[in-house]
């Protein structure tokens, strides 16, 4: 069918209005075409329902009530049943009284104001927040707000209330809480060890307790709570770190899931934990501490200190490491006390040396930039450090040869195809077997070992160099002495010309000097032997030092001694001259006589050893010291020259006579020559132990030097002898009738 050509302007009107009515852009006020007369009707009838609901009449109220008389009226007013009168509830006053409070429009003023009053409290407590943007429009939004003033209000109200109760009364109350308290945390503490899995999240619960206790028992609450997670932590922490991620993504078994949620929940409140922990620590560390936080700090540090000894391998190891080594340099001591403890203690049972590392990190900071006020209990903690087989000759030698081999690159190109596929297979099966034995890598090892060495050893340089720090020097000279075998060659002609400077000053304390002397022996028992170096002036400074070793209050200098005495006496034998062994048995004995029950005892051990060793020193046992040449000079102070050849070990006999059985064996048994055989065999116990172990030993027995298990004494009866008696009488006459006084010249002058 062919299209007019002709097209109305209606027409064409009514397709521009279909147009825009399906696409919604329709103005307001303009009839769709798809208005039809239903919906007219409709609309109609509509508005006609609203017209009848509304007043029927537009007639302003005064003019109706001008339009019906009073008598009609109160005709309406009394009957008020008639349907058709819908204008008379509009009436003002209908069916109730007239209020003197009411408005123009008949409203109480009351109520209006009651009625305000709410919509404005209402109104305050909501918050008006920006509006959601859809494309439906705008959704507002708004948020519920509570007054602080009601809060304040109420809590007034309850503390009016609140009734002042006794000093008994508290304390009965306080005990409740207490116990409340302490049954509350055992009873989700056993949870969680019933079934770590399911009931991990009562821990939140005692987290809670520790975060935010009771104002009354805000210090007890606390130390109960924070033992518990700490026991909680140490027995369901696994034996490795977590370093997984529990991704929701990712595909895994269910029960690789499910350890994974419990692992990282317990990490969760691992992480909580600490840091509840060291907000008190950061509380403790201001100037402005009062008694309170320092004590919540302290059960702080203390619980971190356990931590970190029974979970070293654990996460946040290196965080606590950082948080309780500032306390090193804590004012007060028990803080000092606690993370010296903590640190010794990780030493000696760290294995693989990684924590160990952090730890001697962070010691060598402060000591670095704190040297001045940094206390020598820290230091001393270092003396712990598991460190044996570490050369670091050895590793500067592999450093240098790995330059002079070639590569393994260039080795593996020498390889045929055959043989690397050989190598790499070696290589993995090697990696396999390690990780099925759960072995550690001994080359990882040594390499955190390395490490410690080198870091402690800058430190204890660093403090020689300044020796004026001589609270300091002590512990860096004791350190030297136990770990000089693993000093670097190339130091050891240096470190004796620095020691044997400062023993000629003579400001050092006796435990130093000793300390030197033990250094440089030590240095020269090891690597050291391959360094022509003559320590003479050591042995003076030992030889005027031994003269003034004590064994009673200074056991600890004793034993330095004794441990000296051995690296300079008995490992270098070979290189000792007669002369300076014979005046050092004849010094040894004197400081015994002047020595308790176990530092005699402990020197005629090392005796001992010096007549097994060096056979010619028999010539001390003869009483006989007229042969020889020249005298013995006990005050000379060179062993060299002082003539111990010529005396004799006189001391040997008087401590045979000692109040202590065991230093009356050891005399006797050295006077008789040592023998093997025969009755002054020294017993089999007493023979296999060392000075050290004997001077210990005895100290452990009765500290206080007294004789071990005396005999009980019994007093002997004693005659008794009468002056008068008759025989004494007559001797005393024959004396007198014998003796005259004419026997006696007496003169008197003037």
């Amino acid at each position: 069918m062919k299209k007019p050509q002709n097209v109305s302007s209606l027409k064409k009107s009514n397709k521009a209005k279909n147009k825009l009515g399906k696409k919604g852009k329709l103005k307001p006020g303009t009839k769709s075409p798809y208005y039809t007369k239903k919906q007219e009707k409709e609309e109609a009838k509509f508005n006609f329902k609203r017209e009848e609901e509304d007043v029927p009449s537009k007639v302003e109220e005064d003019d109706r009530e001008d339009m019906v008389d009073e008598e009609t009226t109160n005709f309406l007013k009394t009957s008020g049943k008639f349907a058709g009168y819908s204008f008379i509830p509009k009436v003002r006053g209908y069916n109730k009284p007239v209020d003197e409070n009411e408005d123009e429009d008949g409203t109480p003023t009351n109520l209006y104001e009651e009625k305000v009053a709410k919509q404005r409290k209402e109104e305050s407590k909501v918050k008006a927040l920006l509006p959601i943007k859809t494309k439906e429009g705008l959704i507002p939004q708004s948020m519920e707000v509570e007054e602080k003033e009601e809060q304040e209000v109420e809590e007034r109200e309850k503390e009016e209330e609140i009734v002042p109760l006794t000093a008994a009364e508290m304390f009965a109350l306080r005990q409740k809480k207490l116990i409340e308290a302490k049954v509350a945390i055992g009873a989700l503490s056993s949870n969680v060890l019933e079934s770590p899995e399911e009931n991990i999240g009562n821990m939140a619960n005692i987290l809670d307790y520790f975060e935010k206790p009771d104002l009354e028992l805000c210090l007890t609450v606390r130390k109960m709570a924070a033992f518990s997670m700490v026991a909680l932590f140490i027995d369901l922490a696994p034996g490795y770190e977590i370093i997984h991620t529990n991704q929701p993504g990712k595909k895994l078994k269910k029960d690789t899931r499910k350890l994974y949620t419990y692992e990282d929940r317990l990490l969760k409140y691992y992480r909580r934990f600490l840091k509840a922990m060291e907000k008190y620590l950061d509380k403790m560390k201001k100037k402005t501490c009062t008694d309170m936080n320092f004590r919540l700090g302290l059960l702080s540090l203390k619980c971190m200190c356990d931590l970190l000894v029974r979970l070293p391998h654990f996460n946040f190891s290196k965080n606590i490491i950082h948080a309780i080594v500032p306390f090193a340099l804590y004012k007060k001591p028990e803080p000092r006390v606690t993370v010296c403890t903590a640190l010794k203690q990780l030493f000696k049972e760290d294995l693989k040396g990684e924590i160990s590392l952090e730890a001697v990190k962070q010691v060598n900071r402060h000591v670095k930039h704190c040297h001045h006020r940094f206390p020598p209990d820290c230091l001393q903690a270092l003396l712990s450090l598991r460190i044996k087989d570490v050369n670091l000759d050895k590793e500067k030698m592999n450093e240098l040869n790995r330059y002079r081999t070639l590569t393994r690159k260039e080795k593996l190109l020498q390889l045929s195809k055959r043989e690397r596929r050989r190598h790499k297979k070696v290589e993995r099966l090697t990696k396999e077997v390690q990780e099925a034995r759960a072995e550690d890598n001994k080359s990882t090892k040594g390499k955190f070992q390395t490490e410690i060495v080198k870091i402690v050893f800058t430190m204890y340089f660093r403090i020689i160099k300044a020796a004026s720090m001589s609270y300091l020097l002590g512990v860096a000279l004791e350190g030297l002495a136990k770990f000089a075998h693993t000093i670097n060659i190339e130091f050891f002609t240096d470190l004796v010309n620095v020691f044997d400077g400062l023993l000629k000053s003579g400001n050092l304390p006796y435990r130093q000097v000793l300390h030197c002397v033990q250094v440089v022996f030590t240095i020269l028992s090891g690597q050291g032997e391959a360094l022509n170096i003559d320590p003479v002036h050591f042995y003076g400074h030992m030889y005027r030092a031994l003269l003034e070793l004590h064994a009673g209050s200074e056991s600890e200098n004793f034993v330095t001694a004794l441990q000296t005495l051995d690296a300079m006496l008995i490992k270098r034998y070979k290189r000792i001259s007669v002369p300076r062994a014979l005046a050092y048995i004849k010094r040894i004995a004197t400081v015994a006589m002047q020595s308790q029950h176990s530092g005699a005892a402990a020197l005629l051990s090392f005796l001992r050893q010096m007549f097994i060793v060096f056979k010619k020193a028999d010539v001390l046992l003869d009483p006989d010291s007229s042969i020889g040449s020249g005298l013995f000079l006990p005050e000379l102070n060179e062993p060299e020259h002082c003539n111990a050849s010529n005396t004799a070990l006189w001391e040997l006999h008087s401590l045979t006579n000692h109040y202590h059985p065991k230093v009356r064996k050891l005399a006797k048994y050295i006077m008789s020559g040592l023998p093997t055989t025969g009755s002054g065999v020294l017993p089999p116990e007493l023979g296999k132990k060392s000075a050290v172990e004997f001077l210990e030993e005895l100290e452990r027995e009765d500290p206080m030097g007294g004789i071990p298990n005396p005999p009980e004494y019994v007093p002997k009866k004693l005659k008794t002898i009468r002056l008068f008696d008759t025989d004494l009488t007559e001797l005393g006459r024959n004396i007198s009738d014998s003796v005259s006084c004419d026997d006696f010249d007496i003169s008197v002058d003037g």
